[in-house]
């Protein structure tokens, strides 16, 4: 339980001991990672469409970063905000990254899906065929679908959508109250501002001004 002043001089914060977790929390919701074989999953709510760049930090840790200049209202690149990683990294390209919440029907917990693109084209082809919006909560249906592994290297990977396991059906009690507690996608998803994307790229991802400074001076000094 928190008990917060809203005094900033005088803010405060008390954690009552049976509250304690004693290690640091993880953020944000559990990622559905689709499993070897068949899978099960219900898409929930509203799908995100978006473009990201991946990129790695100072500590070469791989990180996702939003393209600015793609309007997922529109599905478009406009290029009307600044695009920032293009701008320090003009090299890069982005790719797509669509996301949505889905019922993993092996735990029945709602989790954030990063989609995979022929998967979702087979999607959304035999949806506009046959089967109507799969988010409808009384007449979508589940997406059911499998794994497997086509060669040695991570992106070795087939996505196969089992039409012939597909029907229409609605959300259990269960399901309605599990989506109710995961609440809203879109603030999970929130574009970063510019400014949010360059300072991150200043603080975690460029070198340290002094590594820079250093370099600039040995390169001086040879010549």
């Amino acid at each position: 339980m928190y008990i917060l002043n809203t005094n900033r001089s005088k803010q405060t914060m008390a954690i009552k001991f049976t509250d304690l977790q004693g290690k640091a929390s993880k953020g944000g919701p559990d990622r559905f990672k689709p499993a070897e074989g068949v899978n099960k999953i219900r898409i929930v709510g509203s799908v995100i469409p978006a473009y990201k760049y991946w990129l790695r930090t100072r500590d070469n840790t791989p990180v996702p970063m939003d393209c600015l200049g793609f309007n997922r209202e529109t599905e478009q690149f406009d290029n009307k905000n600044r695009d920032v990683v293009r701008e320090y990294f003009p090299g890069e390209k982005c790719s797509w990254a669509y996301m949505s919440y889905v019922i993993d029907r092996s735990d029945g917990k709602v989790k954030l899906f990063d989609h995979k693109k022929r998967l979702f084209a087979d999607i959304l082809d035999v949806a506009s065929k046959k089967f109507g919006d799969p988010t409808d909560p009384e007449k979508g249906w589940d997406i059911v679908f499998t794994k497997k592994k086509t060669g040695p290297l991570p992106f070795n990977v087939e996505y196969k959508l089992e039409v012939f396991d597909l029907e229409n059906s609605p959300l259990s009690d269960e399901d309605k109250a599990a989506v109710e507690e995961a609440g809203s996608i879109e603030e999970v998803t929130k574009l970063p501002t510019a400014e949010d994307q360059e300072a991150f790229i200043k603080n975690y991802i460029l070198p340290k001004e002094d590594e820079v400074d250093g370099e600039v001076k040995a390169e001086l000094e040879a010549n």
